[in-house]
């Protein structure tokens, strides 16, 4: 899940690439992955193979984005 969970990441969020010493852009949402505070991971069996994928959920705690 590890494999999938850093795509997924890099391309909603910016991140910085410190070896490169750059941030890497072009991304869905204009904030910084390193504003994460919570990632939450499950993996499920799913009974008919048209259930595969996955899905991301987005959620913005007001507390932290506020001042």
């Amino acid at each position: 899940m590890d494999n999938l969970a850093r795509p997924v990441l890099n391309t909603l969020f910016d991140s910085r690439d410190e070896q490169a010493d750059r941030t890497l852009r072009a991304t869905l949402f204009d904030a910084e992955d390193a504003q994460i505070h919570r990632l939450i991971l499950e993996k499920r069996v799913v009974a008919d193979p048209a259930e595969e994928g996955i899905d991301v959920t987005v959620r913005w705690d007001a507390r932290e984005t506020a001042g």
